[in-house]
């Protein structure tokens, strides 16, 4: 005995069948028309901030020709200045001589500046110029203040704290710890016993004398760049004002802070100006070379300021 299953349709099955597949092929074609209606909306607003942040392209494109020349000079000369202060080093050394295991003063001075310029180079991407001038000046004074903690806090490999304690916390003040950091307190050190005391005005005027025409190219640029970021500064205060504001175009948002930032620290660079004559009275020899070099590489390395990225 066999059974059979008879499936009886009637028309209004058929019907209502066919509704079914309609309805579903509507939904699919809707879902369709949506992304594709959402996708050339975004392609019409993104048009429209391009053409309306057009004008802050140019205010970046024209604000970099105009002082690269300014901001290479600084940078070549900085770096030549650099070079000859730390060689200048060595001929003060006090235990300079041949075979002696000691390490040469000029690495000393150099890690010295180094540890510094680090402990500032977060901050250099967004900080003011002035902020950033007046602290790097009161490192020529650290040597007055090392108070060294019972375990390294930096040691050698400060690159890599500085890093990750600016990602951490990028407000903290990181040139703080260095008069708390065995590793950089030994250094200041050797370099404060090491120049020869009875030597430290002429070292401090042969200095000031190897610092001079970089005081000098600084001086007929500064005026300069600051009126630069000042101008950029107006671009990006009037582009938080406009329809489509400034921010909505983030990379063209941060290469604008990013220039504005290297101008303005730039101009307020402190450089020490001190005569011969008045040599004698700076007892601060070794912080003063170090807060110099530290400086010449705030120059050199401007398009290096930040970790990573620009904030």
């Amino acid at each position: 005995m066999s059974t059979h299953l008879v499936l009886d349709f009637s028309t209004s099955d058929y019907i209502a069948t066919g509704a079914l597949i309609v309805s579903i092929i509507s939904a699919v074609y809707a879902k369709r028309q949506s992304r594709s209606a959402d996708f050339a909306s975004h392609n019409s607003y993104r048009a429209h901030l391009a053409e309306h942040h057009q004008v802050y392209r140019q205010a970046l494109r024209e604000s970099r020709q105009a002082n690269r020349g300014h901001l290479n000079s600084l940078a070549e000369l900085a770096g030549s200045t650099l070079t000859e202060i730390v060689e200048l080093v060595d001929r003060f050394d006090t235990q300079r001589s041949p075979g002696t295991s000691e390490r040469p003063l000029r690495h000393v001075l150099l890690e010295c500046a180094e540890m510094v310029f680090y402990a500032f180079k977060g901050q250099l991407a967004w900080q003011t110029g002035l902020n950033i001038s007046m602290r790097i000046y009161r490192v020529s004074q650290i040597e007055f203040d090392l108070d060294p903690a019972e375990k390294n806090l930096l040691g050698s490999n400060f690159r890599q704290v500085f890093e990750q304690q600016h990602l951490d916390s990028p407000n903290v003040y990181q040139e703080i710890m260095l008069a708390h950091d065995p590793y950089f307190c030994s250094l200041v050190t050797q370099l404060r016993t090491r120049i020869d005391h009875s030597r430290f005005p002429e070292w401090t005027s042969s200095v000031q004398q190897k610092l001079a025409p970089f005081a000098v190219l600084h001086e007929s640029k500064s005026s300069i760049l600051k009126a630069a970021a000042e101008s950029l500064e107006e671009v990006i205060d009037e582009g938080h004002t406009q329809h489509f504001p400034l921010p909505e175009s983030p990379s063209l948002y941060a290469s604008l802070r990013r220039q504005k930032t290297i101008l303005d620290t730039l101009s307020y660079l402190n450089i020490p100006q001190i005569s011969k004559a008045d040599a004698h009275h700076y007892s601060n020899y070794a912080s003063i070379g170090v807060a110099i070099c530290a400086t010449m590489l705030v120059v050199i390395n401007s398009r290096d300021w930040g970790w990573g990225q620009w904030e």
